[in-house]
């Protein structure tokens, strides 16, 4: 969760700066007894224990406080917890709104590589789950590598101050086909998923355009701010990827 609303700050406006967090979670009762426990769910003791983790793991490498945590037990909480995250996040009022891209802008994928993690992420997390979800759904899971994230957290700011952002937004749910679709809809969207750099060979193109692969942004770069905008990011050492351009159409094409 915490990979996920970070991003949601860095796409704020035209970039904004994270500067804390909170999580609140709601769990079954982590003092019973096994016997209790329903077939094929995880004690909420290890459940517990392990979202402590997780958010240490996440937040503490990117540099972002833990403002204040929130635990509650419930027995209604045992076969599925409640998971809610949180970022904070400051920006200059004038890069506030959302900014808008123009034909002939370049969409440029930065972060880290796309693979089958995250594939329906954000439909199973939001489905009923069964003594089977972790078998059959486990593509759904997302997995996190919060130094890839600092990179590109510290960079943004970097970019948009220069001017070299037109719009930008995190690629959450749906991946690609949200991010790519919704930063385009007022103008049209051109996309090569032959173009988008992968972790993981033999992806089919639904699997590229939809996975949910963490640590990704989509920029809106304008044609002549490109090679300075390059340029920064080789500098901060994030990856970075022309997949396609903004056009005149009204279309989205893959």
């Amino acid at each position: 969760k915490h990979g996920g609303v970070i991003r949601d700050t860095l796409g704020c406006g035209q970039g904004a700066w994270p500067i804390g967090g909170t999580t609140i979670m709601g769990l079954g009762n982590p003092r019973m007894e096994w016997s209790d426990v329903p077939d094929g769910v995880l004690h909420p003791k290890t459940i517990l224990l392990e979202s402590i983790r997780g958010t240490a793991d996440y937040t503490n490498p990117m540099g972002i406080p833990m403002m204040f945590p929130i635990y509650r037990f419930h027995n209604g909480y045992t076969g599925k917890c409640f998971a809610l995250g949180h970022s904070i996040g400051i920006i200059p009022e004038k890069r506030a709104k959302k900014g808008h891209p123009e034909p002939g802008d370049f969409a440029v994928l930065i972060g880290g590589p796309t693979g089958r993690d995250g594939l329906h992420g954000a439909t199973v997390s939001s489905d009923s789950m069964t003594n089977k979800t972790a078998i059959v759904d486990a593509a759904h899971v997302q997995i996190g590598h919060p130094i890839e994230e600092r990179k590109f957290m510290e960079v943004i700011p970097v970019l948009r101050d220069n001017d070299c952002l037109r719009a930008i937004t995190d690629l959450g749910a749906a991946g690609l086909s949200s991010a790519a679709g919704e930063m385009g809809q007022d103008t049209g969207v051109w996309i090569n998923l032959a173009w988008v750099p992968l972790k993981t060979e033999g992806m089919r193109p639904w699997e590229i355009w939809i996975s949910e692969s963490q640590e990704r942004m989509l920029l809106c770069i304008p044609p002549e701010k490109h090679k300075e905008a390059m340029k920064i990011l080789e500098k901060y050492e994030v990856p970075a990827a022309i997949i396609g351009k903004f056009t005149n159409t009204g279309r989205c094409q893959v």
